[in-house]
């Protein structure tokens, strides 16, 4: 049995306030879509410097906080908490029910060291209040994504209070969380006065701070203040953010030089990107009307989800595949261009496998892809018949690739 290693380095019914957004937003959808896209590529090939070039994550929370704010506005905290959660939940589920069913298998007939499930962590693929584990066997490529989904939902549960403190203290909600960042990671650098069951406490309230400001920003976008900043201080944050982030990483500690390995970094990252973001807004926001690319932005917006949970492990099974099939002569460049097709095929594969469930989990009729439309009793059966079929033939190709 062959363990699957890590062949490069790799991380991981109010009334709508004035001023809200009405409809979707081509401007949100492509920074999105982009993120999405990036996280992808970062995943792929692990080098440090794609976490330089947009930084996804904190894009990905900035665009979530304005769509909370604005279904708040719509429907309310208890509501949009409900939706949100049953939006995110399902689509996880459906992986968890892949992933640990390959992990089980492995471990039923193929056993051997690493492949023992931590059975006591499982609890978090029900609902990740802290990050889903799994076997050392699969060396991370099945769940060390899923930390972002942990963070997803600490900040969804915060968002009423986030919500109403970035509208009550708007100066507040962009300096809090700069402040709480800078002293985590100061407080994270000497972890031995710290009990070691709380030892990940530092970075994982970290990740709260970081994200929970960018969503917070979001709610600003929501309500219409972010477009008051002329393009000139856009361009001076810019400048700003860029050197900080600079600054910081030639002079703290950054392991790996990896931006996501340092929160203040990935905060200054951040920062300037979503800078340069609404300096090319009314560009961005043009993409997602134009016929083709436009379609491809309404994709991966609809299908965000099960692109984010199922691209690693497709990556992994692509590099498995080609690692046992091309020749050890084959130049990097080469292999990168095929590995890229592998992974973008196989991603599609799993929006049409699995991709309905987030139509499920949004309360819409399934489709098997975002464009078509289900007319048919049998039509809408399609998906979960495709679907069942489609997770015991993954089954089957993961312990194959063993």
């Amino acid at each position: 049995m062959t363990v699957l290693t890590t062949p490069r380095p790799a991380a991981t019914g109010a009334a709508v306030r004035p001023g809200a957004r009405a409809g979707r937003d081509g401007f949100l959808d492509t920074v999105r879509a982009i993120s999405i896209l990036r996280v992808v590529l970062w995943h792929a090939f692990g080098y440090a410097a794609i976490t330089y070039v947009v930084s996804a994550v904190p894009a990905m929370f900035f665009v979530t906080g304005s769509l909370l704010a604005h279904s708040i506005d719509r429907k309310g905290a208890a509501a949009t908490l409900r939706d949100r959660l049953r939006r995110l939940l399902l689509p996880l589920w459906a992986f968890g029910a892949f992933a640990v069913g390959v992990m089980v298998a492995v471990d039923t007939f193929a056993g051997g060291a690493g492949t023992a499930l931590p059975w006591s962590r499982m609890v978090w693929w029900l609902f990740p209040l802290e990050d889903p584990a799994g076997s050392a066997w699969q060396a991370g490529w099945l769940t060390d994504p899923l930390w972002y989904l942990r963070a997803m939902v600490w900040v969804l549960l915060a968002a009423p209070v986030l919500v109403a403190f970035a509208r009550r203290w708007r100066a507040a909600s962009i300096l809090v969380p700069i402040l709480a960042v800078l002293v985590l990671d100061v407080v994270g650098r000497e972890l031995r006065w710290l009990p070691a069951e709380a030892a990940r406490l530092p970075w994982l309230l970290g990740d709260f701070a970081l994200y929970a400001g960018f969503a917070m920003l979001g709610v600003a976008h929501c309500d219409g203040v972010l477009d008051r900043v002329s393009r000139r201080t856009w361009w001076q944050l810019t400048v700003l953010c860029s050197g900080t982030a600079a600054w910081w990483v030639l002079s703290q500690p950054v392991p790996g030089y990896v931006v996501n390995n340092s929160h203040p970094a990935h905060l200054f990252v951040g920062g300037a990107w979503l800078c340069l973001a609404f300096l090319a807004r009314d560009w961005l926001a043009g993409l997602a009307s134009r016929p083709r690319l436009g379609r491809i932005v309404a994709v991966v917006n609809q299908r965000s989800l099960t692109i984010y949970l199922w691209h690693s492990a497709t990556i992994i099974t692509g590099y498995q595949l080609l690692w046992r099939v091309t020749d050890p002569g084959l130049s990097e460049v080469v292999f990168d261009v095929v590995l890229l097709g592998l992974v973008a095929a196989m991603t599609t594969a799993a929006v049409l496998l699995f991709g309905w469930i987030e139509d499920v989990a949004g309360r819409r009729t399934a489709q098997l892809w975002p464009a078509g439309r289900v007319t048919t009793a049998r039509a809408r059966r399609a998906p979960v018949v495709v679907g069942a079929a489609g997770i015991a033939v993954l089954v089957v190709a993961g312990c194959a690739v063993t």
